[in-house]
């Protein structure tokens, strides 16, 4: 039988007021007004970095256990204790659960940290991870067609804040709208902003 002993890792309970971040249902800000400056700031303004921060986090050591315990069911199966898999990929899963709610929460905070004008068409993705990039790109672009507009712009950056400062984002989502049919291209003056075609999706 396989007994594995875990500290109790505390849960980050998280609260936050759209109005202590600055979002508001008719803050709409013209694309003209904002500054790449804007677009690209790391301020602290309520506490999102630090909260996010915390809840990355706590993601990952959610993340570790699940694998530890993943790897330990596998050891448990090789051994033909079955009883004790059952257990340990049952609390493989609930780690996992707990990993993604955390990073789900830090995502939602990110996001409306940086994209605080409420604009369909036009959407920062700094902070994100690749895949929740690519989430709300997919519900932005949904948002704008419903909205009639005939073009959405992401800003996913340069890489710059990324491991060794390659760009993961930037094309991932490339590959992403190209794979669905959206035709797009690099802004003209900032090659950290792609501008989608909305007007000529192409059948995927």
């Amino acid at each position: 039988m396989l007994f594995i002993s875990l500290a109790v890792i505390g849960v980050v309970a998280t609260a936050f007021i759209d109005t202590a971040l600055g979002v508001r249902d008719n803050n709409r800000v013209p694309l003209g007004e904002i500054s790449k400056n804007k677009l690209t700031r790391r301020d602290n303004v309520g506490g999102t970095n630090n909260v996010s921060k915390s809840l990355r986090d706590s993601a990952r050591k959610e993340g570790k256990l699940a694998n530890q315990f993943k790897k330990n069911a596998k050891v448990a199966r090789r051994l033909q204790e079955n009883a004790s898999a059952k257990k340990l990929s049952h609390e493989a899963h609930k780690h996992e659960t707990k990993k993604n709610q955390f990073n789900k929460q830090a995502s939602e905070l990110i996001y409306k940290k940086y994209n605080p004008w409420n604009r369909p068409d036009l959407i920062n993705l700094h902070g994100l991870h690749t895949d929740e990039a690519i989430k709300y790109t997919e519900a932005a672009i949904k948002a704008a067609r419903q909205s009639g507009k005939n073009e959405v712009k992401l800003i996913p950056g340069w890489g710059k804040h990324s491991k060794d400062g390659v760009a993961k984002i930037n094309p991932a989502v490339q590959e992403w709208l190209k794979r669905n049919g959206y035709p797009s291209k690099l802004h003209h003056n900032n090659d950290g902003m792609i501008v989608v075609d909305l007007r000529n999706k192409k059948n995927a």
